[in-house]
């Protein structure tokens, strides 16, 4: 018997997920394979939904995760919280990685086969856009925030690869510094990932995308 395909689900942004996101993976569930959404616990110091100076609210990931894991359970799927993957050393890592790094590297630095400045430069980008005037000392610090995300992001989800092997990714956008990580560690580790847009409404259409993604991976 052929077992059914392992599908992660990675939505650091549940709490903005809509209607589209659930029908996509209830859908999924119910042509056979085993979904899992993944989502953020709270772990990073930059959020794509918090880009504008003095915008995110001390209690911001709290309601956050509240809010998510409000969505999933009315949309009746289980679902993991990333940190699960986090080893306890993940964080000094990070940070001794970042803090190694010279300002005028952070758009190319790397850490091992992680391209993570790649990844993370846009989503500095559109923060740094919001600043007025900033200061070479404020593009860095908000550079430095991003990548220290990525670098987090990239040592949960390898791990989570490993854990369950899944045989293809769901990405909900494709922007954001974390969505870029995801995907190119899922690239390295030969996952076929798949990014679901709210203008997704044929889900016939994107189920046979996901699954052809995995035949393929």
């Amino acid at each position: 018997m052929t077992a059914a395909p392992l599908i992660v689900a990675f939505i650091p942004f549940a709490a903005s997920a809509d209607e589209a996101v659930a029908r996509i993976l209830n859908a999924l569930t119910l042509r056979g394979s085993v979904v899992t959404p993944v989502l953020c616990d709270g772990l990073f110091s930059a959020c794509e939904l918090y880009l504008g100076p003095g915008l995110r609210p001390v209690d911001a990931c709290l309601l956050c995760q509240a809010d998510a894991a409000g969505r999933l359970a009315a949309w009746k799927m289980p679902y993991r919280w990333l940190g699960r993957w986090l080893s306890p050393d993940a964080t000094r890592k990070a940070g001794a990685w970042v803090a190694g790094l010279k300002p005028q590297d952070h758009a190319t630095a790397t850490a091992g086969d992680w391209r993570l400045g790649d990844w993370a430069a846009d989503s500095a980008a559109r923060q740094l856009h919001t600043e007025i005037a900033p200061s070479e000392a404020t593009a860095a610090m908000i550079a430095g925030s991003h990548l220290f995300s990525a670098h987090l992001a990239a040592s949960a989800l390898e791990m989570l690869f490993h854990d369950v092997r899944p045989d293809a990714m769901i990405l909900m956008e494709g922007r954001s510094a974390l969505a870029r990580t995801a995907a190119g560690i899922a690239q390295l580790r030969n996952i076929p990932a798949h990014v679901v847009t709210p203008t997704d409404d044929d889900v016939d259409a994107v189920c046979a995308a996901i699954m052809s993604a995995r035949g393929s991976g």
